[in-house]
């Protein structure tokens, strides 16, 4: 609830909670994902959340970890959409690109984020 708080936000994500949401969203050892409400619930609020950059996406492993459930077998079209809203988000700053979605490709999307 506290994530959802505008004022709150950039002093979250300026903090270490996108590395907590990473270890939330990241798939056990056994290779099983995380409860399906919360990796729903935080691909959400990662979508609301500003100023996640690249150095930020990087350090926090967050990137990975949202590219691995856009990919994931186990993933539910829902959250594999989310998740990729969150990588064409991420990625547009990294191409110096508008809000308009034309001139870079899937892939280029992709390999930025997981840079």
């Amino acid at each position: 609830v506290q994530l959802r708080r505008k004022p709150l936000q950039e002093m979250f994500v300026n903090g270490e909670v996108l590395t907590v949401i990473t270890q939330w969203l990241q798939p056990f050892k056994d290779g099983t994902l995380p409860n399906l409400t919360i990796r729903e619930n935080l691909l959400q609020l990662l979508l609301e959340l500003p100023g996640i950059d690249a150095p930020r996406l990087k350090a926090s492993g967050v990137g990975k970890a949202v590219f691995y459930l856009s990919k994931a077998p186990g993933e539910v079209a829902k959250n594999k959409k989310l998740a990729q809203e969150l990588i064409e988000k991420w990625s547009r700053p990294l191409f110096q690109l508008s809000d308009k979605y034309n001139g870079v490709s899937w892939e280029e999307r992709e390999e930025a984020i997981q840079q």
